[in-house]
């Protein structure tokens, strides 16, 4: 169970701009561009997001630093077998 704390949203329409604890402080920000979600900060770190034609994040980069981890996604059943 959560510690009971009070996480409030704000948005302009459908989109999400911030967060904000309980007394009113923002605790994250949302910025979007033409292609939908393009950062989110959070305390002093900046998330900068990169999308493929299709939307799927393909990089981040946070505050200047490229991960060493990195994700690989696929549509479809990979145990699907065809018949020929």
């Amino acid at each position: 169970m959560g510690t009971g704390a009070k996480t409030y949203f704000l948005y302009d329409g459908g989109t999400l701009l911030c967060e904000m604890n309980a007394s009113g402080a923002v605790t994250a920000t949302d910025t979007f561009g033409a292609n939908g979600l393009a950062s989110r900060r959070v305390g002093s770190a900046t998330t900068y997001y990169s999308f493929d034609p299709s939307g799927n994040v393909t990089d981040t980069l946070t505050n200047g630093v490229i991960p060493t981890v990195g994700m690989i996604c696929y549509a479809g059943n990979a145990n699907r077998q065809e018949n020929a």
